[in-house]
């Protein structure tokens, strides 16, 4: 089947927020095919060895990671070692993506999905999370459109439930989601992290979904949502979340090439960050001046054109080939060009690369 569009027509909008590294006014692209006004939570969505795993990691990791699943991959493995590194957490993020739609194939329609963002963090003991939509934040950065998700979802993974009835061993008190069903009306009326009002929480609408692990909730990617402060946590334990947002085609370039909490994500924050600081706009002479920034646009120059590229590969064809962030070449052969334009690599020397951006590529003698 092919896929549906997903995107409405830009509308303007205004939520308090405006970006340092667009100059275009504020629009809001409407996601479209997709089913509207609806919250589901799943309990025991997710396996327990597996969330065991995740939380593990993201507590021994310490911060934030991210990375983009598209549906065209969702049924590939991985080969991952011992040690937990970006491959094992990119498979990880496969087979939640996976059970999530498992669990929610009567809830959701995905013919005008590309693919998944999803993010693992860990936070402590008094941690929250403000009142937000979510949106292709990077997107936003560079073009200053908001392009909501089709579906958000929230997934809770430490061995942790609220409730009197738990022990104190796994009991958190606090740390629930919360979500607000009268969707872009009330961001509209509240704004970016609730600028626009004096308090986002106020009325009705609200819905609160305690913390228990393997729960999922999935709903409306219009809706606004936010973590409540968490009160007590047990001693040595995190509240440990995943996060999804399904996207489309029309914003598949960014999330291939910096998904969100990623280290190329950010990288690239940083950088218009510092860009938006140096006053004036950014100019070789201040490259010249700030080393540390001349790197990062380097970088992320360089990123972009590996988003993108000007040669067509084939199936079983050597080619020549960056290693992730590096710099050289090395010879490879294409195993398999996706749908998308993206390619599987393998490389003279074993390793492998699966989803490669095609711009790391280049034609044997080009």
């Amino acid at each position: 089947m092919a896929q549906l569009d997903c995107a409405a027509q830009p509308i303007p909008w205004s939520d308090g927020f405006q970006t340092t590294t667009s100059p275009n006014p504020t629009t809001l692209i409407r996601a479209k095919n997709v089913r509207r006004r609806f919250l589901r939570i799943y309990d025991d969505a997710i396996p327990d060895e597996l969330c065991a795993a995740l939380t593990e990691d993201a507590v021994q990791r310490g911060r934030p990671w991210g990375c983009y699943v598209p549906l065209s991959s969702l049924e590939e493995e991985e080969p991952v070692g011992p040690e937990v590194d970006d491959a094992t957490r990119r498979q990880w993020a496969r087979n939640v993506v996976r059970a999530v739609f498992a669990r929610s194939a009567k809830d959701i329609a995905l013919d005008a999905a590309h693919g998944v963002a999803v993010w693992c963090l860990a936070s402590p003991e008094r941690g929250a999370v403000d009142y937000h939509v979510d949106y292709c934040e990077l997107h936003r950065r560079e073009t200053n459109e908001i392009v909501t998700p089709l579906y958000a979802s929230t997934v809770h993974v430490a061995d942790l439930e609220d409730g009197p009835h738990v022990n104190d061993e796994r009991r958190i008190v606090g740390g629930a989601f919360l979500v607000n069903s009268r969707g872009l009306d009330h961001y509209a009326a509240c704004g970016y992290k609730g600028r626009l009002c004096a308090n986002a929480f106020a009325g009705k609408n609200w819905h609160r979904v305690p913390y228990r692990r393997g729960r999922c909730t999935i709903h409306d990617g219009e809706w606004p949502h936010a973590a409540e402060e968490t009160l007590r946590l047990p001693a040595g334990k995190r509240r440990v979340i995943l996060g999804l947002n399904v996207f489309g085609s029309n914003v598949a370039e960014v999330n291939l090439r910096a998904p969100e909490h990623s280290d190329a994500f950010n990288k690239t924050v940083k950088l218009y960050q510092a860009a938006g600081n140096t006053g004036g706009g950014l100019t070789v002479e201040k490259l010249a001046k700030n080393k540390p920034l001349a790197r990062l646009f380097v970088g992320l120059a360089r990123a972009r054109q590996d988003s993108k590229s000007a040669d067509v590969f084939e199936d079983g064809e050597r080619v020549r080939a960056r290693w992730r962030t590096g710099i050289r070449f090395h010879p490879a052969t294409v195993s398999k060009v996706r749908e998308d334009g993206c390619l599987d690599l393998v490389y003279d020397d074993g390793f492998k690369w699966d989803g490669a951006p095609a711009g790391v590529a280049r034609k044997m003698g080009g």
